[in-house]
Order: C-alpha cells, then structure tokens, then sequence
C-alpha cells in the first residue's frame, strides 16, 4: 500500500481526513480577474431594466436650503469641517453672494451633462416659493422627466413623518414640507436627488406615500361614489428614481479634506471628485492618471502611446513599468520642454529599468516615475543590417534588444533629429523598450505604434523607397505567437535611396507539440505584410512629421498601387479593450455569492480535494523520510526530453516534472511514462532559461519561467492537453548581459507571503510583490560576482544567497540596504553551486561549491559548524528540504547521494537495464519537495528519475 501511496498520492482520498488548514490560507498569485480572463467587452448584456422607449430629462429644478452662516439645530458639526458647497466655500465672500454663487455653480455642474434641459433655481425658498417651481416644471414637461435636486445642508434632518424643511419668508422658522405633497406637485416621471443627512428618511417616507397613491387610485376605480372618486385622481409615482445622500441613520460625511457635497460632487463631477481622493490620499501604485492637455502634442503619437501604456495597466506586473505609474502630459507641451525643466512637464523617471518614485525616495508626494530602463536605438547597428551607408533600417525584437545595449545618446540624437531631451525623444526610448518588452500583446502594439511612426516619417521627411516586406524575415518574438511587423526608422536627416536591401533572417518560435510528436524544427518566417510600397512622394522638408500626407488626386494613385499592406502604419488605431472589460463589472449581480465562497460549487468542491491530496502527501512522505532513507538509487522512470535539460522542477504534488531546456518546457508524467506537453517559451534565441518555479503549487498551480536576460514569464493551462497560456510576463531584472559562463537569473519563491525573489548576474536582489505586482526592494549583494544560488525564509525574513566568488552572504530584509547583510561567510574558494537555508527555527545554511567541499553555517556563527568533502568539477546540486540527502552531479557521468554526515549512500553511473549506457554527463538535478524522489537530467538528452529502495515504499 505504501508503494501505491508513494507513486499515486491522489488515491485514497475518501478516508476521513481533513485538509491542512494551511492551504486555505496560503496567499494565491497572479489569480486575480485581469489574469484568468480574457480582456474583453461583454458581447451581449442582458439590460431588461433599461425603458424601451427614450425618455428625456427636459426640466431641472435647483433646490438650495443652506441658509449660508447658520448651523442647524438638529447637526453637531466637527472642527474643522467639511465646508465645499459645489466646489466653492461658502465663508469666503457674503452669504447672499456665496448662495447665489453655489446656485450657478450646481446648475453649471448638471448642464455639463444634460446641456438642453430648462433649469430653475430656488435658494432658500419657502414653500410656496417650491410648489409654484414644481407645478410650473411639470406643466412645461407635459410628460417628459422632471428633475429635483435638494440640498438640505442648512435645515434640520428629515422627519420620520415624511418631512423635509425650507423657510418661512423672514427666515426666522423652519417650515416642514410633507414629501406626499412634493409628490403631488413634480408628478411622474420624476428623478429626485436628496443631499441631506438621513436621506434614507425621505426615501422611506416616500415608497409609503407612493403605496398610499396606489390604493387611492384603485379605490376610486373600484367605487365611483367614493369621496375620492369625486376628486382629482393623484399622480401614479411609478416611474420615479430616488437618489438619496445616505441611510436613513446616517449623517453626511464631515472631513474637512472632502466637499460638503460629496453626494452631489459624485454625481455632477465624478472626474474631479475622484482626483481630489486621489492626490489628498496616498497614491496607490496601481493607479495611472493620464492627463492630456495641448491641441499641439501629436495625435497620432499620443494617442497609440497611451493606448499602449494601458495595457501595461491591464496585465497586471507584467511588466516592471506596472509599479506607480503616474505620467502628466502638460498642458504646455512643447518641443523643447525638457524632463526636470519648468513648473509643469512630462515626467517619465529612466534608472536601470527599475520602477522608481518620488514618494518612496524623496519623501515628498510627487509624481510617480514610470522606468523602463536604459533603452534607444544606434546607427551602428547598420553594421548588422548591410552598408554603414544604408540608411534604411528594418527593426526587429531582437535588433531592439541588441540596439539597447549598445545605444548612446548621440545615436539616439542623430535617429530621431531632435534633442535628446525632448520629449519626443524620451516617449521613443519608452516606445523601443516596450517593443522587446515579453508580454506579447504589449509587444506588439509597441511595434504598431513605431512601425506607424516612423512610415510616416520615412513618407513625410522625402522619397524613401521601402523593402518589400515578401523578401523579408522575421526574429523569434519574446512571446509564443509570430509577430510579422517591421519598421522603418527615420533618421535625423532625409534618409537617402540605397540600391540595395538589408534585411535580418532569423526563425521562429516552435509551435507547441503534444503526445509522442517530436518538436518540429522552426520554419523561416514570412512576413504576412504582402505587396510592394507606394510610391513616394515628393513632401517639401519643411512638412511636420505628422502631416496627414498628400490630398485629392496624388493620394487616390497611390493607394491604387497599394495592396493594403503599408495601410496599417497610416492608421495605427490600437485598442485594448481593457474599459468595455472594466464596465463588465457593473452588469454583474452584486448579490450572488463568489465560486470560491460557496461550499455547494464545483470549485470549491476542486479545491477540497486538492488539499486533501496535499495532506496525504504531506503526511505520507513525512512518514517515509523519517524511517530513514539509505539508498536512493531505484530507477522509476527514464524517457528521452526533445532537448538537453537545463532545468528541472517537480511539482510538489501531482506525478508531473517540468524539464526546461534552451527555450521550451516538456511537461511529464513520471507515473505512467508519458509527455504530457511541450511549449516554447518565448525568450530570444540568444537567451536561455536558467530558473523554474511552481506558483500556487498547492491550488491551482502556475509555472514562472526565468531567463537570462532578466525576464520572468508565468504560464497556465500546462500540462493538461489544452494550449499553454501566458498570464504575465515582466522584466524581473535589468542590466543582465546574457552570457553562457554567467550565473544567469536565479530565483526563489515564498508561496506564504507572496514574494519572488531575484538575482543572477547583477549586484542586487530584487524582490517582487505579487499581491502589489511591484518591486519592494532592491538589496545590494556587496560583492562584484553574480549571485548563483537563493534561498529565503519567510518566517525569518532572512535571505541566503550564493556568490560566484566563493562567498555566502546572509540578509535580513527587514533593514535598510545598508544595513541588511548581517554575515558573510568566505570559506570556500570557488563557485558556489548551492546555498540552502533550512527552514527550522534554528535551521542553518548547507552550502556547496564546485570544488565539492559542503559547509555547515550556523546563522550567528562567524566560521563553519561542519565541513564534508565530496567529489569536484560538480555541475548540479540539491538538497532535499525534508529529508537529510544532498545529492550531486558531476561532468564526469555520475550521481552521488549524501547524508547528512557525508556518506555516501548511492552512487549511479549507468541506466538501469540489461547492458545499461553510461549515463550522461550532467546537466541538471533536483529533489521531489516531499518524496524521497531525486530527478536527473544530462547532456545526453535523458531525463531520469530515481527514488528510495522499495521496501520503504
């Protein structure tokens, strides 16, 4: 039974166990909304309480009871208090102006939005002052709506009577005015607005008059004797909405940062209300104001621009840029405004790709930077393109991703003709980062947007012949999906006509492949932007960038030559669908209970058994670990990977291992022996995957891929014969050079708080919040090497990180950066391989390195408690987080397994099988989380899996 447990850890799950209440609370990442859906308007929205026929609000009657300079009786008011009455402060000039003032301004407020309607003001009337305005609106609307806005800010509280209160005619009493009456007299259809404390009163007192109207009418119907059928028959108060302040307990809001009218402010300018929150509370970093200000700024550039900014919002931390983006476009955007410069500018913060604020660094509540790293383009790469000469460039991923590293402000100067500080300049720099940015969507339409820029500059600037993009090829995209698009850079003077081409050849992704199929090969690429150019046209060199083109005649010939394919650079009309998505929300039923919450639904019912599954796991492995494991070197599963394994990764508790190599992920079954899946992964060909980790491993798990190049790329849907998706994708860390001898990037998740931290062949740390999707902390590892191990822990807050000189250094994260390395261990003299802090209380740091030695630090001790000596020139290394085993391979074809105190308890040369192969040298290993299970991947192709002897299963 023990060996069944062991290999199907899902079985037996109907015996009386409960979960381990742990998982339920264990945090889940990247499992929002935004990253389970798909983006996009509802196609059909079922509005069955919308009125079929279109009934207009055509008469609006102003209501003010403020009685400016006198409290009412009935109202304790704070100090300081909410004073704004329609964004105007009632104490700053006479109480007669300042009413009349608030008067206008509120009827200004409601003509921003029904600009036709007859408006009537009545400020601080009596009420015969309010029957004849009703009475006088209604019989103008005949049938149309009526609107009734009531500010009752300077008369007591309603009354449970169904009573609300204006003034006698010296101002000396308050005079209550039954709401049956102000039934009588607006009629139906009606809108009424209450801005009062305890509106919920009115609202009340109001269903109860209505209902009385109903049996009044229904009397009269039935009885024609009736002293009521005798009289004239009451308005029906069907078709009348009610807008009421607050509940029928509750007293308006008194905080002296928020208007008086914080009802009415909602209603008639919600823009400016939900700024004023905004920049009076502390900015959330998720929040992108974007305000667009001169007639002058380029349409075209602005508008895409921004377009592709918003899907930087939508995805979640799919990039680095999603963390406090706040970008002003002033008002008085002009070509030489520069970044720093002048009381009001754009402000778009570069530092090494990092996201940075003004909040966090200064102190000060400025705007946020938006950092997309050091990025633009260079002339040089003309060498790679064909003649220095040439002055036609075809842009592609990676020719932006090389250009990047190479790039110079001066380059930069010369491509765009302009200075570097414009803010033309710096929008392009954003705009080339974003292109070869690894979330695809953004990608792409990055690559609209500047493939569209720079055709209209190429056309506009003088005759420029274009390639025919049939002749051309196309570089493996950083996403799963082709990308067809080229672009055409104008340079900071009129390009001249070469006679020949220059293109760039490169191949495409791999399509994902399933079952027994083996990967095919990647096909080249053929741009799916067919035809020839138009022709070009003869501008004038004084014509602006963004001219709209020739006219009339000229225009219509070329188009005629045109098959289409040039077209899409004109008109880059991009669209995200992220506000048809967001309105979704509003079409929800706000009454029915979550999925997730229900204990009758088919997820929650899923996620019981999951964690059933997970305790018996738990609870089984633990039991075998502890009897001791003395060998380890039973073959329980070999299959041949479609490449040379760099990375592997088991999931915690499902029969599948992820084996990664150069550029793509084969998922397994080691149960049955079968491919379950093999995707690409979308990184560039010159770059590698270097770290794996299960997110959510527990639940509903996600798959993060790391590169070398510093970007981090989370997936679903693997290993379960549907497509593989990508919910984000982001550059984790920038400044990394890919390079074959480097550490790469390297990674480590904590599934209980959330963050993922990251390192490899830079100087920081960096730590993410996936809840917040933003970097929290950059940590400086003090050293002038990569880092090539991590190991956190949570409860702890303590970071152990391995260094390509030899050092292991510990950090606590809960101090500043210059404080937080608490102890630097130097004991060993080359490469760490492996640095792993145990999790315990008292757990200490086991580090490797490729000499073979293993050392034993104890966290408050300056030297090694324990040193073991194991073979050299090891290429991998793991050890297991329950069991005491460490395990080791080497170039030299063989696997050694260690225990805690250094012996050596198996050692594997050959496969298992009659006349067995040498094994591979080894390229990779990795334990099982909780099953004595070690996974073995090598330069030969093979993956093998080996477990403990049968008897302890």
């Amino acid at each position: 039974m023990d060996s069944e447990l062991l290999l199907s850890p899902a079985l037996c799950l109907a015996e009386e166990e409960e979960a381990d209440m742990s998982d339920w609370n264990l945090p889940l990442a990247f499992m929002k909304k935004r990253h389970s859906e798909k983006i996009e308007g509802s196609k059909a929205l079922a509005q069955s309480w919308r009125m079929k026929d279109r009934m207009k609000t055509v008469s609006v009657a102003l209501v003010l009871c403020l009685n400016v300079g006198v409290d009412p009786p009935d109202v304790v008011k704070t100090s300081p208090c909410a004073r704004l009455e329609c964004w105007i402060d009632p104490l700053s000039m006479s109480p007669q102006k300042a009413l009349e003032t608030i008067g206008a301004n509120l009827q200004k407020q409601y003509e921003n939005w029904q600009p036709r309607a007859r408006y009537k003001q009545s400020l601080d009337p009596t009420v015969d002052e309010v029957k004849k305005l009703c009475t006088s609106l209604r019989r103008n609307a005949k049938e149309e709506r009526v609107l009734f806005h009531y500010n009752g800010h300077g008369v007591p509280r309603p009354t449970v009577n169904g009573e609300i209160w204006v003034f006698n005619k010296n101002y000396t009493q308050y005079i209550p005015l039954s709401v049956y009456d102000l039934q009588t007299w607006m009629g139906s259809p009606s809108i009424f607005v209450y801005d009062c404390s305890n509106a919920g009163i009115i609202v009340k007192s109001f269903k109860q008059f209505a209902l009385q109207r109903e049996q009044e009418l229904e009397v009269a119907a039935i009885n024609p004797n009736h002293p009521l059928a005798q009289m004239p028959l009451p308005p029906s108060m069907k078709n009348c909405i009610q807008l009421a302040a607050c509940e029928a307990s509750e007293l308006l809001p008194m905080n002296p940062d928020l208007p008086a009218d914080l009802f009415t402010s909602c209603l008639t300018t919600p823009i400016k209300i939900a700024l004023q929150n905004s920049f009076d509370i502390k900015l959330d970093p998720w929040s992108v104001w974007i305000t667009l200000g001169s007639p002058n700024v380029e349409k075209n550039f602005t508008s895409a621009f921004t377009t592709v900014l918003a899907v930087i919002v939508r995805r979640g931390i799919a990039s680095g840029y999603r963390v406090a983006l706040h970008i002003i476009v002033s008002k008085n955007w002009l070509p030489d405004l520069v970044f720093g410069n002048g009381p009001t500018q754009s402000i778009i913060t570069f530092s090494n790709g990092s996201p940075t604020t003004g909040i966090g660094q200064s102190g000060a509540r400025g705007p946020v930077a938006f950092s997309p790293g050091n990025l633009s383009t260079s002339s040089s790469a003309s060498s790679t393109l064909g003649s220095p000469d040439n002055d036609e460039y075809i842009l592609s991923f990676e020719t932006i991703d090389k250009m990047r590293r190479v790039s110079s402000y001066s380059s930069l100067n010369s491509l765009i003709g302009v200075s570097f500080n414009s803010v033309y300049t710096q929008i392009w720099r954003v705009l080339l980062h974003l292109a070869a940015d690894p979330f695809p969507e953004v990608s792409d339409l990055a690559m609209k947007v500047l493939n569209s820029i720079a055709y209209k500059a190429t056309m506009n600037a003088r005759p420029q012949r274009i390639l025919d993009s049939g002749s051309l090829t196309q570089s493996a995209p950083a996403s799963p999906t082709s990308k067809g698009a080229h672009i055409h850079q104008a340079g900071g003077s009129p390009p001249m006509p070469s006679a020949s081409s220059s293109s760039l050849t490169n191949e495409v992704p791999k399509p994902p492949t399933r079952g027994g199929e083996q990967p095919p090969t990647r096909p080249p690429y053929t741009p799916t932007l067919g035809g020839q150019a138009p022709h070009s046209h003869q501008f004038p060199r004084t014509r602006k960038m963004f001219d709209k083109g020739p006219s009339g005649s000229e225009q219509a010939g070329d188009d005629a030559d045109d098959p289409g394919g040039h077209k899409a650079y004109m008109n880059a009309n991009l669209s995200t669908g992220l506000c048809d998505w967001s309105a979704k929300y509003f079409a929800q039923p706000v009454m029915k209970i979550p999925e997730e919450h229900d204990v009758e639904s088919q997820v929650r019912k899923e996620r019981e058994w999951r964690f059933l599954r997970n305790a018996r796991v738990r609870k089984q492995s633990h039991r075998i670990t502890q009897r001791g494991v003395t060998r380890l070197d039973d073959q329980i599963f070999i299959n041949r990977n479609p490449g040379v394994p760099s990375v592997v990764k088991f999931h915690p508790f499902n029969p599948c291992i992820a084996v990664a190599d150069k550029d793509s992920i084969c998922f397994w079954d080691w149960e049955k022996a079968e491919r379950l899946d093999y995707f690409y992964n979308g990184n560039p060909r010159y770059t590698r995957i270097t770290a794996m980790e299960y997110l959510n491993g527990h639940d509903y798990s996600l798959l993060l891929t790391a590169t070398d190049d510093g970007a981090l790329r989370i997936w679903k849907n693997f290993a379960d014969q549907r497509n593989p998706e990508m919910v984000t994708a982001w550059q984790g860390l920038s400044d990394m050079l890919p390079t074959t001898r480097g550490a790469g990037m390297v990674v480590d998740w904590e599934q209980e708080t959330g963050l993922l931290m990251t390192s490899g062949d830079v100087r920081v740390i960096r730590i993410w919040d996936t809840e917040r999707e933003m970097k929290v902390q950059d940590i400086p590892t003090g050293a002038d090497s990569c880092v090539t191990s991590l190991s956190c822990d949570s409860q702890r807050s303590l970071i152990a990180a391995g260094l390509g000189d030899g050092s292991v250094r510990l950090y606590d994260r809960r101090m500043g950066a210059n404080e937080c390395r608490v102890m630097t261990y130097r004991e060993h003299s080359s490469w760490v391989v492996k640095a792993h802090l145990q999790k315990q209380t008292d757990g200490k740091i086991i580090s490797v390195s490729v000499d073979g030695d293993v050392r034993f630090f104890e966290l408050r001790s300056p030297d090694s408690v324990n040193v073991l000596q194991t073979v050299k020139g090891l290429t991998a290394l793991d050890i297991h987080p329950q069991a005491n085993l460490f395990a080791c391979g080497s170039m030299n074809q063989f696997i050694a397994v260690y225990n805690s105190n250094g012996d050596v308890i198996s050692n594997i040369k050959y496969y298992d099988g009659f006349m067995g192969q040498r094994i591979g040298a080894i390229s990779c290993l990795a334990f099982h989380p909780y099953w004595p299970h070690l996974a073995v991947g090598s330069n030969d192709y093979y993956m093998s899996i080996y477990s403990a002897e049968k008897r302890l299963r």
